[in-house]
């Protein structure tokens, strides 16, 4: 470990100082935005995409001169039940025959609903047709073959006169067309209107097919309006001058300017936050908290991976020691002496170095710390090695009794206790 301290302290130092600069790095990239042109986020307040809806929303708090609400589905309809109001509802619409002929009932009596919609079940039920589909929007495509894109123009008709705008044609969605008529009580949108005259189909989006992307059914005193394409009502479109126009030429032949304008965006769920994250971890990372906690997670676990994935040490033979080579060399001194020395000194030396084996081998065994002599190991000795007790303790008393002071100890007394010891170790 002590070969890579400068490496590891140098990995430290990089990963505090992107700890540290990555609010700054995340500021600067930020800085240049990227959009991925998702249909899904259509009606999301809270998005900034093309396709979102919070620019949208501030343009037309900023351009609607009277009173303006934001609402959900349900609130606004319970809210103004009794009260004539202009209604906007984008990328949310009601999918049963009984909240569309409730939305009949209100519109009769005066409201005015705009609907900013894909959805054909509840244009079937106003008695309007979805016809073929143009083109799906598609970024990728878009920059991949940017010369096969054309700008359509459309007509902007409500009444005799009529203008133009240009949209790409991609842009465009599904085309409408109406039938004035309804056939019998067996029509599938007869019970919508439950004895409510229908009005008037009037155009006010068309291509030059002749065919409707926007158009109004007149019912009663008020009317409902379906845009039938996802490009209108969304950021890009209060940003696009041409876009910007027909969204207002909807609204114009729509809303009665002396009604209140009550907006409803598409309600967020959960699955659809996530989606809009893009990741797994989105309630983590929007969080400024848990979202640095996730990161310095994951470069903890990158530098754990580094630092434990390379050799503490390089390879290196083990060479096996001979055991005890303390011991084998005062052996081989001995052999110097003569029948007549006195060995007492040598058994001293073999018992020190025995008691300080002892005391190291048996080190977490609390009972053993005041042992000053080998015999009262015996015990120890025995259960380790499977050893007779009284054996071993004869031993190590033999032992102690030929290094006490004044004793003198011969070649064979010697040779004779090394023997004995040997079988104990």
């Amino acid at each position: 470990m002590s070969k890579h301290t400068a490496l590891v302290y140098g990995v430290i130092a990089v990963c505090v100082i992107c700890i540290f600069l990555f609010p700054y790095g995340k500021r600067l990239y930020n800085q240049f935005p990227t959009y991925k042109w998702d249909i899904k986020h259509m009606g999301n307040i809270e998005n900034e995409e093309a396709f979102g809806a919070k620019y949208l929303d501030e343009y037309l708090h900023e351009t609607w001169h009277g009173k303006i609400y934001v609402e959900n589905a349900e609130d606004a309809l319970k809210k103004y039940r009794k009260k004539k109001a202009n209604f906007l509802f984008i990328n949310e619409y009601e999918n049963d025959s009984a909240a569309t002929a409730n939305i009949i009932s209100r519109a009769n009596n005066g409201s005015r609903f705009l609907y900013a919609t894909t959805d054909d079940y509840f244009i079937e039920n106003l008695n309007i047709y979805a016809l073929e589909e143009s083109p799906s929007f598609d970024i990728k495509d878009f920059l991949r073959n940017p010369r096969e894109q054309k700008r359509e123009t459309l007509y902007l008709r409500n009444g005799a006169k009529s203008s133009t705008i240009k949209m790409w044609n991609t842009m465009i969605g599904y085309e409408m067309s109406a039938a004035d008529t309804i056939r019998s009580k067996s029509d599938l949108h007869y019970d919508c209107y439950n004895g409510i005259p229908r009005g008037t189909y009037t155009s006010l989006i068309s291509r030059k097919s002749g065919y409707d992307i926007a158009a109004r059914r007149d019912i009663g005193k008020g009317c409902i309006t379906l845009v039938y394409s996802f490009a209108f009502f969304t950021n890009y479109a209060a940003s696009d001058e041409d876009l910007r126009k027909g969204m207002e030429h909807v609204m114009n032949a729509t809303f009665d300017k002396r009604l209140p304008l009550v907006i409803v965006y598409r309600e967020e769920t959960d699955y659809t936050k996530g989606m809009n994250g893009g990741s797994l971890f989105y309630v983590l990372l929007d969080h400024p908290c848990t979202a640095l906690f996730l990161w310095l997670l994951i470069i903890a676990l990158i530098l754990a991976i580094f630092i434990n994935g390379r050799r503490r040490r390089r390879a290196e033979t083990e060479n096996q020691k001979e055991t005890n080579s303390s011991i084998s060399y005062i052996r081989h001194l001995a052999t110097i002496y003569t029948k007549d020395t006195d060995y007492s000194e040598l058994l001293r030396i073999e018992k020190r170095v025995l008691l300080y084996k002892l005391r190291k081998e048996y080190y977490f065994d609390m009972r053993t710390r005041d042992y000053t002599e080998v015999s009262q190991f015996a015990e120890h000795i025995a259960n380790t090695k499977h050893l007779d007790k009284e054996s071993v303790k004869d031993v190590l008393t033999t032992l102690e009794e030929l290094t006490a002071n004044g004793v003198q100890v011969d070649d064979k007394a010697y040779r004779v206790c090394l023997e004995q010891l040997d079988k104990i170790k």
